[in-house]
């Protein structure tokens, strides 16, 4: 006599539509809802289907959507002057120049401009009083 297997059966999904969704950045609930699972019954089936949990799979399977966007964002950034500045900022630690430096820059050349004046309006009356 055979033993009845109990407990609900595993539930398999398709390992490229998985591989996909991660690529694509997808975030864990909306895995879950194309999956029609949650995310506890992704993680068991990532474990037997990879050996590894679901946080790994996703890191592995999404890094190439990340390098893929990441090129397009280059591509982009020859033709938008505002997606290279963006990437400047984000990746090369680039910054505005803060109003305040600016304000102080433009306050600094006021005073220099009011003491050139003083100095021309003292060389004019030292040679125009004797």
């Amino acid at each position: 006599m055979t033993k009845k297997k109990t407990g609900r059966p595993l539930r398999d999904f398709d390992a490229s539509t998985f591989e996909q969704l991660c690529f694509v950045q997808c975030t864990v609930d909306e895995i879950e809802l194309i999956l029609r699972t949650d995310q506890r019954t992704v993680d068991k089936w990532c474990k037997r289907h990879y050996d590894i949990d679901f946080s790994t799979a996703y890191k592995r399977f999404s890094s190439g959507g990340k390098s893929s966007l990441r090129r397009d964002q280059y591509k982009l950034a020859r033709k938008n002057a505002s997606m290279g500045i963006w990437l400047g900022k984000q990746w090369l630690g680039q910054r505005d120049i803060p109003q305040e430096i600016e304000a102080f820059n433009g306050k600094l050349a006021s005073l220099f401009d009011m003491i050139k004046e003083m100095k021309t309006e003292k060389d004019f009356k030292s040679t125009h009083t004797a």
